[in-house]
């Protein structure tokens, strides 16, 4: 988070997923005026859209 999150939005990247398989948790990042920002927390097994995406998706985690 603090080092490839600030060189991605240096880069332009948008949109960033940190994805924590043992937590089965996604944060969702968004650079804004060059900033990465916090914009999303997906945890647990649901069904929904995922930023930057409309679509609907499904976080079933494989059993640990």
């Amino acid at each position: 988070r603090e080092i490839k999150l600030p060189l991605y939005a240096a880069e332009g990247v948008v949109f960033n997923w940190i994805v924590d398989v043992r937590a089965r948790r996604i944060e969702v990042y968004r650079t804004s005026a060059g900033t990465p920002e916090l914009v999303d927390t997906i945890e647990g097994d649901t069904e929904r859209a995922i930023p930057p995406f409309e679509t609907v998706m499904n976080t079933a985690w494989p059993p640990p």
